[in-house]
């Protein structure tokens, strides 16, 4: 699913993520309602579609309310048969709800942050699949809305940090005289956008802590012991878990899944050319017809012949078990059974000859009887025989010579029938292999066998090559996930994968840098049209992520001889606390020591002190 990510407005995010979901979804509209925590809201503004004022309503009211509190989805055949159902919104957009199908967005705390809302699918009603396919789809907007939110929070803040350095300017000139680290300006321009979006962040920290500290004290100064703060004015919050996280930021281009060059598979006369330089192929397309010499016609023979040399193996192969043999063995065993029967008739004459009770005639005819029994019998055995001998083991060797024979004829025809019509091994666009070269490929050229005639890149998925600080490098790993973003592709945004990293530096103006490559797989067919090689591509890389970190804000913070200290409510009695931070935050410090959740923390500080 494509997911604008950077867009200037949240809405403008929110619209085309939604008409995106109603497309897959093949549905006529998708809504998507987000969660507002102070309110107990559910509110939408957006709906792929339409043009509708924001919508607010109780985040426990309607089918998106109770997909909301339980996070169960729900497929509704007939809205207006359902008395979850809220008619008041299809009133106010004028838009007639029959199904609906309807589901949680979850971010990665497993948090539910909203609901995605699909209206009346365009042929029939939902079905498993197409819950299966919203839960994903759900999944996927959940990582573009978080990270749109901390995009505008990103924004707030620069404008927060812009109106506080205006306040606050003398303040900050003397942090800067007495740092020698920000007295650097002049490498500022050849900083990465991760390095600068740092220094703003810290510059920020200093400036808010300074808000709550005396203006007229530098930080080069030595503070002296603070006084506990008044506690009928203390405020207090209860320290809690919460998620922080790290990026890398790299600007790259895209690039191919890989470069495949194609060679002549032998010498041969061109016949005919399917191409053009510039073409985007298919896997299994014929490039080039190459003149051989073989017909179809040679090739059906020789298949022919394969089959039937096959048939006559597997035959003589299992001759024993044949049908000619147990036919064969069949009628031995009927002479045999014959002629003891005949035997046994020719005894019983004897005897009642003897009896006087038949003439000698009558004897002599049994004996005649008896002489063609023996003779069907040695007939059935001959021809048993001659019928074994078939499958003897000559000719058994015989027909697996005529097999083999019949299969290498095969297989020649069927290669030279291949070499004779070059196909492509992938997806992708076709250039040639030299571009300074001016190669061209028309009936009747000769090609040298394993000559290189062109270059195919690979489309199934694309790469973004980038570079690393050394600094940076520790940061990253073989595998970790990045989100590539491609502006020109309208923002287009993939889940990549980093699948490079150069044991090797590289020498440039801003030292070691080490090349990476992040990959990024399975690209629908529109992605393939919108993406063009060589484009920009933004990718972010998480690099940090404490899901149990607990944050102060700044307005909690004090200087006390160069320690940060914070005050504590423990039993009833004001306590101070040295703490120890990791992060600087848009709203305060990340603590890596000193505090734990639970604990009740002042808040507020200075105001805690106010006298009146």
């Amino acid at each position: 699913m494509q997911i604008n990510s950077n867009q200037n407005h949240l809405a403008d995010l929110f619209t085309n993520t939604m008409v995106q979901v109603s497309e897959y979804m093949n549905a006529q509209r998708a809504t998507l309602f987000l969660a507002d925590e102070q309110t107990n809201e559910l509110w939408s503004g957006v709906a792929s579609g339409a043009q509708v004022d924001e919508i607010r309503f109780a985040d426990h009211l309607g089918i998106a309310g109770e997909v909301f509190q339980t996070g169960k989805i729900i497929n509704i055949k007939d809205a207006y048969q359902d008395s979850r159902f809220n008619q008041a919104i299809d009133k106010k957009t004028g838009f007639k709800t029959n199904t609906i199908l309807c589901a949680a967005v979850v971010n990665h705390q497993n948090k539910r942050i909203g609901v995605i809302q699909v209206l009346n699918k365009n042929s029939g009603t939902f079905n498993q699949d197409d819950q299966k396919l919203l839960v994903a789809l759900a999944s996927i907007a959940a990582v573009a809305i978080e990270n749109a939110l901390l995009r505008q929070k990103e924004l707030n803040l620069t404008e927060q940090l812009a109106q506080k350095h205006k306040e606050l300017q003398q303040a900050y000139i003397s942090v800067e005289n007495d740092n020698s680290d920000l007295k650097q300006q002049s490498k500022l321009n050849r900083m990465s956008k991760g390095a600068i979006i740092s220094l703003a962040t810290v510059i920020a920290s200093i400036v808010a802590i300074f808000s709550y500290s005396s203006a007229s004290i530098s930080l080069s100064q030595h503070v002296p012991k603070l006084n506990q703060p008044k506690q009928d004015k203390a405020q207090f919050v209860s320290l809690e878990h919460t998620t922080v996280s790290d990026f890398m930021y790299l600007d790259g281009k895209v690039e191919p899944k890989q470069w495949l060059n194609i060679t002549a598979p032998t010498q041969a006369k061109v016949d005919a050319v399917h191409f053009t330089f510039g073409d985007y192929v298919k896997k299994g397309q014929v490039l080039i017809s190459l003149q051989s010499g073989l017909s179809d016609l040679a090739l059906r023979q020789a298949t022919s012949d394969y089959y039937q040399a096959l048939k006559a193996y597997e035959q003589l192969a299992d001759w024993q078990n044949s049908f000619e043999v147990k036919q064969a063995q069949r009628q031995v065993e009927r002479a045999q059974q014959t002629l003891d029967k005949t035997k046994r008739n020719a005894l019983h004459n004897q005897s009642l000859y003897e009896k006087g009770i038949i003439s000698q005639l009558d004897v002599e005819f049994g004996q005649t009887a008896l002489l063609n029994a023996q003779d069907q019998l040695d007939a059935a055995n001959h021809q048993l025989n001659k019928i074994v001998e078939q499958g003897s083991e000559i000719k058994v060797n015989l027909a697996k010579l005529t097999l083999d024979n019949a299969t290498k004829r095969k297989t020649q025809l069927e290669q030279q029938l291949n070499q004779s019509k070059l196909v492509s091994p992938t997806e992708g666009h076709i250039f040639p292999a030299d571009k300074k070269a001016d190669v061209s490929f028309h009936p009747g050229a000769i090609l040298q066998a394993n000559q290189q005639l062109f270059t195919i890149a690979e489309m199934t998925g694309i790469s973004v090559q980038g570079k690393v600080s050394e600094t940076e490098l520790s940061k990253i790993s073989l595998g970790q996930i990045a989100q590539v973003t491609i502006p020109a592709a309208d923002y287009l945004s993939f889940t990549g994968t980093i699948r490079y990293i150069s044991s090797r530096a590289e020498q440039s103006d801003m030292g070691n840098s080490f090349a990476i490559r992040i990959e990024v797989d399975n690209l629908t067919e529109q992605h393939k049209q919108d993406i063009r090689l060589g484009m920009t591509a933004e990718s972010e890389i998480l690099t940090y992520l404490n899901e149990s970190a607990i944050v102060v804000p700044f307005s909690a913070i004090e200087l006390d001889k160069g320690d940060k200290v914070v005050w504590l409510n423990h039993n009833g009695k004001l306590e101070q606390r040295v703490i120890e931070s990791r992060t600087v935050l848009a709203d305060g410090l990340e603590v890596i020591d000193g505090l734990s959740a639970g604990e009740q923390l002042l808040v507020n500080v200075k105001d805690s002190r106010t006298s009146k």
